[in-house]
């Protein structure tokens, strides 16, 4: 689990890190978090595989309220 700061821009001149930076904010019902600013040696895995990308790398993640209390 993690805390997404919830603001519409990322924070400054951050260092590179491999969890990137990351910042939350709602479209409508739709809780979007986006992060960027990985450092490029970060291993991504997806589908059973790992790979590689460059530090442009930029994650979307949207999540939907179940109901008052659950996002999914």
């Amino acid at each position: 689990m993690r805390i997404s700061p919830v603001t519409m821009s990322h924070r400054g001149r951050l260092p590179p890190s491999w969890r990137g930076d990351y910042v939350g904010h709602w479209e409508g019902g739709t809780f979007v978090v986006e992060t960027k600013n990985f450092t490029d040696d970060t291993w991504i895995f997806a589908e059973g595989r790992m790979s590689i990308h460059s530090d442009a790398l930029c994650i979307v993640e949207r999540y939907r309220r179940l109901d008052e209390k659950d996002l999914t």
